[in-house]
Order: C-alpha cells, then structure tokens, then sequence
C-alpha cells in the first residue's frame, strides 16, 4: 500500500475517533446544562463521513484488485465510520439510544 493510502487510513482512525467522542459528549451533555450538539452539525458531519467511507473503499477495491487481502484495521474502520455516524445521528437528531454504541475513546 502507499504512504498516502496509509496516512487517509490514519486521518479516518482519527475522524472516527473524534465522532465517538461526539456520540458520548451528546449523551453527557443531554444531561447537564451545557448546550447540546446541534442536529446540523451532525448532517454537516455525514459528508466527511461519506468522503472517507469512500476513499478505504477505494484502497479495499484496490488492494483486492492486486490479489492481496486489505489490512484488517481498513476493513475495520471503514465499516465503525458508518455505525458510529448513524448512532451519533440517533443519539443527536432522534434523541434515542440507538442499537450500536461506539466504544469510548
């Protein structure tokens, strides 16, 4: 795999890490004073989410089209992007627990 396939791999772990954060802090602040995250922001979250969904699906198709078997951490993050967006999207936008529930980070 190249160096750029690795560092959007990276860049990926760590937007899926701050959207776990997000899905927690909403949960927290539902139940404090402090202002809660606003639904908006959440959709305005989703195209990031797609543009990275996108490109480890590229490399994953790319790597299967070379022969070789994707790194397990790819395969991992790229299906936890779109879990851990929808459950944000329940737990903001829905208001209610969703099924899957990000580990925190």
């Amino acid at each position: 795999m190249m160096e750029t396939n690795h560092r959007l791999i990276a860049e990926a772990d760590d937007f899926l890490n701050m959207m776990r954060c997000a899905y927690h802090e909403a949960w927290r602040r539902r139940f404090s004073d402090d202002p809660e995250i606003s639904a908006t922001a959440v959709i305005v979250i989703y195209e990031d989410c797609q543009y990275y969904r996108n490109e480890l699906a590229r490399i994953v198709c790319g790597e299967f089209d070379k022969g070789r078997i994707p790194p397990e951490r790819l395969m991992k993050v790229n299906l936890e992007l779109d879990a851990t967006w929808r459950s944000l999207y329940w737990a903001v936008v829905v208001r209610k627990k969703p099924h899957f529930v990000p580990k925190k980070v």
